[in-house]
């Protein structure tokens, strides 16, 4: 289970979003919140534990 401030992955009806917990609310990445009878229907896939930042550099002669 997600602590406060962390970020999860949830599934709410068809789709799947990235969320942080507040309260007793998920804010998802769009902004919207989800609370209420709306939880009902959210499953918490997963919690985040890394976010893995891809760096291009293009001028590496390789």
């Amino acid at each position: 289970m997600p602590g406060q401030g962390d970020i999860a992955l949830i599934s709410c009806g068809e789709s799947e979003r990235f969320a942080r917990l507040s309260g007793r609310t998920f804010i998802i990445d769009d902004g919207e919140i989800l609370q209420g009878e709306v939880l009902d229907d959210v499953i918490v896939v997963g919690v985040v534990t890394h976010i893995i930042i891809a760096l291009e550099v293009s001028d590496v002669p390789f």
